[in-house]
């Protein structure tokens, strides 16, 4: 589908 990524400077991880 899409990637995750969790950043440091994002608290939420954006899955899409």
């Amino acid at each position: 589908m899409g990637q995750c990524r969790s950043k440091k400077q994002d608290l939420a991880s954006l899955c899409l």
